[in-house]
């Protein structure tokens, strides 16, 4: 079926047209700065059109990053060599020069003129020409641009500085009274920006913004700033590459040197492979919570044990029957399990082997369960008056028998029974806990070293976003790499956290005896060949044999042996009965397991998402801006 689903889903995906999309496949920009202090822009836009187009438009900034009002005019908009009557306006703080043309999947040819004053900042010795020949606010990659600034006549090369912002690959060329800004292969997002500083002397109008003093040394000073910044971020590219991979080993080794030094389980004086008979004779949910060193709460297979062990000592009967099955259940089974009360528990039986018979015949009300869950408002209004041991003090319904069946179609009992088997397992493992079986000081460490890692983690995110928008631009391989190698790093150390976190829980000496013992009980009982020659020496002994082996996951082991063992007059049972005998025993863990385990989930959904853009140095001239086609 799923291979269905995705043959179909390629079939849609394939029939479905791609999204129209355009690029800039060439930008020319000359710049001629005019005696006035204004100058005249000329863009000659190559652009290739994937669909069909019928506008476009370009924003100016009105106002420099440098704080001065920039004034755009004289604005031509040609369609090759028709001239075609831009529409114009003004959004937020940029000039917006809208046009129309038809494209549609082809190469189109825009040239854009307009004057720009008020732009040039003039100091008493210098004039500084900064402009951005691309904005960042493209959407698109630009696959060539040259920009060529003409200064004007008297202006010498020796006299004249410039610098180029943006892509590493861009050049900046000094040569006879022009100025050439050209990149490749800008990724979109991606500003280009070119600085020019020539004599002031020059500039003989009033189109600029007037600067007292002398400029020239302070903006050397701010593109040194700018070029160091560039190479330094260019170090810390070169160590955040190797970060990722190192993170990962500082972490392991923290865990290592942890696990060495607190996290190994004590040495025992038992090293037999197997165990004839149960060696401890405690519950089955309290053996759950020593198997399980890390989070020392039974499992549901513990649960279930203890269902069974309610049944053998006469509080419930369970029953294999045949039920009816409706139309739609062609591939069902037609079994079902029944369970039925015979006594209510008395005093003789711990709390949570009482709150477990609770949970399958009480009907509980799943609103009040997880308004105490979840919040405090249930006392407030008066509806819980609970005791220490968590009994309620108005008991709820009691069922006289359920099936398995009812059950699983009853989504009040399914809510009830994940939020009672939650307290069910924090009340056995809190008893469980008399027994002293883990070793306190090691499940402390292990959640300082948990902590610990998490917050090294947390740094390292820091890290990595504060650093990584500076030290590697918008699309370039490095980055691309450090990203992915950064995500695989985090996944490895939150793996690296969870099982660490595990290895560094342990059990005391005596939590390390138990263990031992009842692991060598599970070999034996799963080890067919010599539970037939060595079996129990009554049926109650197969019973006792029955829960415990449930408790360990190998109740079916034990059952398969039973059915060679016994006959079916020689098992009388008062707890289990079925029309197939004690052939039916073979499946009855796997039904009750597997039903429990359904009636647990919970369902939760959730998503969260991010997103992020990469930058460079510069950023301080007018022009650039954005635009878009459609």
């Amino acid at each position: 079926m799923r291979t269905l689903f995705a043959i179909l889903a390629l079939v849609l995906l394939c029939s479905t047209p791609l999204s129209k999309t355009y690029f800039f496949q060439e930008i020319k920009t000359d710049a001629w700065v005019n005696p006035d202090g204004s100058f005249d822009v000329i863009e000659n836009m190559t652009v290739s059109f994937l669909g069909s187009f019928t506008w476009m438009h370009k924003e100016i900034p009105l106002k420099s990053p440098q704080g001065q009002e920039i004034d755009i005019s004289e604005i031509r908009v040609f369609d090759g060599e028709v001239e075609v009557e831009p529409r114009l306006s003004t959004v937020g703080e940029s000039q917006r020069i809208n046009w129309s043309f038809i494209a549609n999947d082809e190469e189109k040819q825009f040239v854009l003129r307009y004057k720009v004053k008020n732009q040039i900042l003039k100091y008493d010795d210098v004039a500084d020409f900064y402009w951005a020949f691309l904005g960042g606010q493209w959407d698109v990659r630009t696959e060539n641009l040259l920009a060529i600034v003409h200064l004007p006549e008297g202006v010498t090369d020796a006299e004249t500085l410039a610098w180029g912002h943006g892509p590493k690959n861009g050049t900046t060329a000094i040569r006879g009274g022009i100025v050439e800004f050209s990149a490749t292969g800008i990724p979109p997002r991606t500003f280009v920006e070119g600085r020019v500083v020539f004599p002031s002397r020059v500039i003989t109008g009033n189109f600029t913004t007037n600067k007292a003093g002398n400029g020239l040394q302070s903006i050397i000073a701010e593109e040194k700033n700018i070029f160091e910044t560039k190479e330094r971020n260019k170090q810390i590219s070169s160590v955040l590459l190797v970060l990722p991979p190192v993170l990962p080993l500082l972490l392991a080794l923290l865990v290592g040197i942890l696990w060495y030094l607190y996290g190994r389980e004590p040495k025992v004086e038992f090293d037999q492979k197997y165990f004839h008979e149960p060696p401890y004779d405690y519950s089955p949910a309290i053996l759950g919570c020593l198997m399980d060193a890390e989070s020392k709460k039974p499992e549901m297979k513990a649960f279930t044990a203890t269902v069974v062990d309610l049944a053998q000592k006469g509080y419930l009967k369970i029953e294999e029957i045949v039920r009816k099955k409706g139309k739609l259940e062609l591939f069902t089974s037609g079994k079902d399990i029944r369970l039925t009360v015979l006594k209510e528990p008395g005093e003789g039986l711990k709390d949570y082997e009482r709150n477990a018979f609770d949970m399958l015949f009480r009907k509980n009300d799943p609103f009040v369960l997880a308004m105490k869950e979840t919040s405090g408002w249930g006392k407030l209004f008066g509806m819980f008056e609970e005791d220490e041991k968590g009994k309620s003090g108005q008991a709820a319904p009691l069922a006289t028998s359920v099936t398995l069946s009812e059950l699983a179609k009853d989504m009040n009992f399914k809510r009830s029974f994940s939020i009672l088997f939650e307290r069910w397992q924090t009340g056995v493992e809190r008893k469980a806990a008399e027994y002293t079986f883990h070793e306190e000081k090691a499940a402390r460490i292990a959640v300082y070293a948990t902590g610990a890692g998490i917050a090294l983690i947390i740094l390292s995110i820091v890290v990595f976003v504060f650093l990584f928008n500076s030290a590697f631009p918008s699309g370039e391989v490095p980055g691309v790499i450090f990203f992915a190698s950064a995500l695989l790093s985090l996944f490895l150390c939150a793996v690296i956290l969870k099982y660490g976190h595990k290895a560094l829980e342990k059990r005391t000496p005596k939590g390390a005896l138990h263990y031992a013992k009842w692991v060598a009980f599970k070999n034996f009982v799963s080890d067919m060949t010599l539970l037939k020659q060595y079996p129990p020496s009554s049926v109650a002994m197969w019973d006792q044999y029955l829960v415990y082996a449930t408790a360990l996951g190998c109740a079916d082991k034990v059952i398969d042996t039973m059915k060679i063992q016994i006959s079916e007059k020689e098992y009388t049972s008062t707890w289990f009965s079925s029309p197939s005998g004690i052939v039916a025993l073979g499946g009855l863990g796997n039904s009750l397991n597997s039903s429990f385990s359904s009636f647990s989930v919970s369902p939760s959904s959730g998503a969260s998402g991010h997103g992020g853009s990469f930058g460079g140095g510069g950023g301080g001239g007018g022009g650039g801006g954005g635009g878009g086609a459609g």
